[in-house]
């Protein structure tokens, strides 16, 4: 039925040319399988004609559908190789049922084991030319026949169908009429067996009440008979208990009476505790600060000590370099005297010598030189050798056309003296100067390191008063925590020692609650002269309610 739907659904659209044929077996059957290609509409339909009950199913999809079915073919991924599409798609075509009763078309993840074929057409020639027009008519009409029959067929087994699915369904109607008669019937008697099986159990249960009733008749004629026997032993009971109550309250009033004197000396030894703990703290603080300072005062004394030692070692090199630099300005003092000397004696002998030689000059003009010249009679005077005869040397007395020239040399001599002489002295100078600043120099060393050295005392000072702040309060921290462990211990012991009294009294509580429960159900145990009553109201409320609570079942 599958196919028939689906054909009359798919008969006003255009399935388009034919472009693949091929032939499988479905289930036994062999069937035609034909591929429409509509181009205006984009879609490809697969339609399968059973041989033998011509039955036609069909399965439509779309290009981008079918496209789909081959993303992952390299083979098949070209659209142009169509005939291999269809192939491959008829290999998995499998025919399964719809859910409704029918048939479907559908396609499996893997091929089929039935493998299509290609069909095989017989090709039959026609004798035209030897046939007269009454035959070729015949013929003709005939082949028109084919299609006319194949329509009359297909009708044919279409109603057939038909008739089967109504007679089919007429027969499910039928079986489920009786299907609902028969659980109706069921219903019915399963209710009535109910009905009958309530009443039963109520008569059982009316009769089961009468034998309680007489059964409480006989024990209100015991119970009035022992409420006489016993009214005394549990009054004398009931004053027992309250008496053993007393005397439980008075001891446990007592106790308790107890446990707040205790709770209050424990207190007050607490408090007198804390304060002995703070006059001790406070004294051993005020030790310790003086302690503090007495380390202070000593380590203020050495220091100034140290520093004395230091001025005083300064004080012994300042005198020692004074001293230095005195006997070095004493000894470039003497020096000086001594080379001022030499330069004097010398400049004297220069003196005589240069009048020497102007007068040997002027007596060289009028006579023959002498043997021996008046400096070499100084000089030899004086306990040195006799120079050279100055004809021979550089010194010798100038020839005739050289007498106008001699004031030249002896300008030069007096010139390179001078410049001699002033060498000395700047030297001298320069070499005082350089004292003079080595000197200052030297103060303004010995300046910075007495400030370097006052910066680092107070330094020192500063970073020994912060470590001993540091250490002040490292040990304050320390004995805080200290006090407040102790606290926090003495709590501990205290909130357990509380915690031990609460139980207890909640146990004496319980206790007490416990007799007092006990006590007033041997009282209600003795009144008993309304239970009968009692025992009536209940049994008349219960067993209607009872009794409608199992019909709601039953009606529903």
């Amino acid at each position: 039925m599958a196919g028939l739907a689906d054909e009359d659904a798919l008969d006003d659209q255009k399935k388009g040319p034919v472009v693949f044929q091929e032939q499988k077996s479905f289930l036994g059957e062999w069937s035609l399988i034909n591929v429409y290609d509509n181009q205006e509409h984009k879609r490809v339909t697969f339609e399968v004609y059973g041989c033998d009950t011509s039955e036609i199913l069909r399965a439509q999809y779309n290009y981008v559908e079918f496209d789909a079915f081959f993303r992952f073919n390299a083979e098949l991924m070209n659209p142009n190789r169509r005939e291999g599409r269809y192939h491959w798609t008829i290999e998995r075509l499998e025919v399964m049922a719809d859910g409704a009763g029918g048939r479907k078309l559908g396609l499996a993840s893997e091929p089929t084991p039935e493998i299509p074929e290609l069909p095989y057409y017989e090709k039959r020639k026609i004798p035209t030319g030897r046939m007269n027009y009454q035959e070729r008519q015949r013929l003709r009409e005939s082949m028109d026949q084919l299609d006319i029959k194949r329509n009359e067929a297909i009708s044919k087994k279409r109603a057939e169908a038909k008739a089967r699915f109504l007679v089919k369904m007429a027969e499910q109607k039928d079986a489920y009429k009786e299907r609902i008669e028969a659980r109706s019937s069921k219903i019915a008697r399963e209710r009535e067996e109910r009905w009958v099986q309530k009443e039963q159990e109520r008569r059982e249960e009316i009769e089961a009440f009468m034998e309680k009733e007489a059964l409480r008749e006989a024990r209100e004629e015991n119970v009035a008979v022992k409420e006489e026997n016993t009214e005394e032993a549990d009054a004398q009971e009931i004053r027992n208990i309250i008496a053993r109550y007393k005397e439980k309250e008075a001891i446990r009033q007592q106790e308790i009476k107890e446990a707040r004197a205790a709770r209050q000396q424990r207190r007050v030894s607490t408090e007198n505790e804390e304060k002995e703990t703070k006059n001790r703290l406070r004294e051993t603080d005020a030790s310790r600060e003086e302690a503090w300072r007495q380390r202070e005062i000593r380590v203020q004394k050495k220091r100034d000590a140290w520093l004395q030692d230091l001025l005083n070692i300064r004080d012994k090199i300042t005198r020692s370099e004074n001293l230095k630099a005195e006997q070095k300005k004493v000894f470039i003092k003497d020096l000086h005297v001594e080379r001022q000397k030499v330069f004097t004696e010398q400049n004297a002998r220069s003196t005589i010598r240069r009048k020497t030689i102007e007068e040997t000059r002027l007596h060289a003009e009028e006579e023959p030189p002498p043997t021996q010249s008046a400096e070499e009679e100084v000089e030899t005077k004086e306990g040195k050798e006799p120079a050279k005869p100055a004809t021979k040397g550089k010194k010798a007395s100038p020839a005739k056309g050289e007498r106008k020239k001699s004031p030249a040399p002896k300008k030069e001599k007096d010139q390179v003296e001078s410049v001699i002489i002033d060498g000395v002295e700047g030297r001298m100078r320069a070499e005082m100067e350089k004292q003079r600043q080595l000197a200052a120099l030297e103060k303004i060393r010995e300046a910075k390191i007495e400030a370097k050295l006052k910066a680092r005392t107070l330094k020192e000072a500063e970073r020994a008063k912060v470590l001993r702040n540091e250490k002040r309060q490292a040990e304050e921290k320390d004995r805080a925590a200290k006090d407040q462990k102790a606290v926090i211990v003495a709590q501990a012991r205290e909130e357990k020692k509380n915690e031990i009294e609460r139980r207890k009294n909640d146990q004496e509580r319980r206790e007490n609650l416990r007799n007092e429960n006990i006590q007033k159900k041997l009282l209600a145990r003795l009144t008993t002269a309304g239970c009968a009553r009692e025992l009536a109201t209940a049994s008349s409320a219960d067993e209607p309610v009872r009794f409608a609570e199992e019909a709601e079942p039953i009606a529903a």
